[in-house]
């Protein structure tokens, strides 16, 4: 059996820290790489739902955060698959990129008819050290690009960081008739952009059918099975991508970032003090948006607290207070007909978990006073001990 550890904090990035701590995986802390994982189904939860919503870390807390934070730790955690574990010998794990497949990818293709993609392109490095040269615009950091992203889901940007892939923005694609108006359309960084002579989208957003594939070797010349990640959209246009089993490569996730996403992050390293230094390293990593997530909570959590309890307990007040007056009015009814008098009345709001038994016990001592209630309604004269038969609900 293969020996496996657990991985240490600073070999995680922060999709494959999130995912292995929400599924209750521990992480290895310290110098000695203890063990440390979330203990209780509701923090695992809620660190399911910033890992499903990385847009809102750098936010303010919303009213519509707040109610989903706490919709979240009521809910069962997701068991998500893990990035595989990590080998006992994963320190000394090489891989060697063999063969890159890209399908309609930005800067590898010109966008064609959407029902007719172009070829698919294929390259396979045949030397240990590649060297691509080219003019701006020939497509060397769009090969480079295709790489990224299958790894990482993010692609580099002239002048600017590292994105994802997934991130829209608008194109303006002009008409075909010269004074046409231009229309906008939503666009990925990886989809090529359209000719508007040969596809102009009737919709709001560009078809989206992108997919790259990387096939690896091992230390040992063994081959791998491939890896892939596409994109594509639904008929009402929702992005969505399928992601590609890295587990295969059997190498810790920081590796991915160390020869991709890292160099491009490079420029927009500013070091001017020790606390810089490590916020710097942290951004290398991709740790660093944890104190994002760790601050936007804090913050959540005084919301809910504060305002937001307040809230929840001024519905509580007004729904106790409409359910008391309703209560009061059957209560008198029933002195007025104790034939149909129940031997348990409806209780009284509480914040007694029992109540809930009590509910339960209700309907079928109350039936009588829906029968008798339907009977009246009817224009029937009940007599003492005399049932009317009628379909009725429960009322509790």
């Amino acid at each position: 059996m293969t020996a496996v550890e657990v991985r240490p904090l600073h070999l995680h990035t922060v999709e494959s820290l999130c995912t292995d701590l929400v599924s209750g995986r521990p992480i290895g802390v310290g110098t000695d790489n203890a063990p440390f994982g979330l203990s209780g189904d509701a923090p695992r939860a809620v660190l399911d739902w910033y890992r499903r919503n990385p847009g809102r870390w750098k936010a303010n807390v919303s009213q519509a955060d707040a109610e989903a934070l706490v919709d979240a730790a009521l809910a069962k955690p997701p068991m998500l698959p893990a990035a595989g574990a990590r080998l006992a010998t994963a320190s000394a794990r090489r891989l060697t990129l063999k063969r890159i497949e890209a399908h309609r990818f930005a800067g590898l293709h010109a966008y064609g008819p959407v029902d007719r993609p172009p070829p698919v392109f294929v390259y396979e490095p045949q030397a240990a050290v590649t060297l691509f040269e080219g003019l701006n615009g020939s497509g060397t950091t769009s090969l480079v690009n295709a790489v990224i992203w299958a790894l990482t889901g993010q692609v580099l940007r002239p002048q600017r960081s590292p994105e994802s892939g997934a991130e829209e923005f608008q194109c303006r694609l002009d008409g075909p008739a010269k004074d046409d108006e231009p229309t906008l359309h939503r666009l990925t960084p990886v989809t090529p952009l359209p000719d508007p002579a040969v596809y102009r989208p009737e919709q709001e957003w560009v078809a989206a059918d992108t997919w790259v594939k990387l096939s690896f070797a091992d230390e040992t010349g063994a081959l791998l099975p491939p890896i892939r990640r596409t994109q594509t959209r639904t008929v009402r246009g929702k992005l969505e991508e399928t992601l590609p089993n890295l587990a295969v490569l059997g190498i810790d996730p920081i590796a991915l970032r160390t020869g991709t996403i890292m160099p491009g992050l490079l420029p927009f390293i500013q070091i001017g003090s020790a606390s810089e230094l490590g916020r710097a390293v942290a951004e290398l990593t991709g740790l660093a948006s944890l104190a994002d997530l760790a601050a936007h909570a804090g913050r959540a959590k005084r919301r809910i607290d504060g305002e937001f309890v307040k809230a929840k307990e001024r519905d509580i007040e007004t729904a106790d207070e409409a359910y008391n007056r309703t209560r009061t009015d059957l209560v008198n009814q029933l002195k007025a007909h104790p034939a149909i008098s129940p031997t348990t009345l409806p209780p009284t709001p509480s914040k007694d978990a029992s109540i809930e038994e009590s509910l339960r016990v209700c309907p079928g001592s109350l039936r009588r006073i829906a029968e008798f209630s339907q009977h009246e309604s009817d224009g029937g004269e009940a007599k003492e001990g005399e049932c009317v038969s009628v379909e009725v609900f429960p009322i509790f």
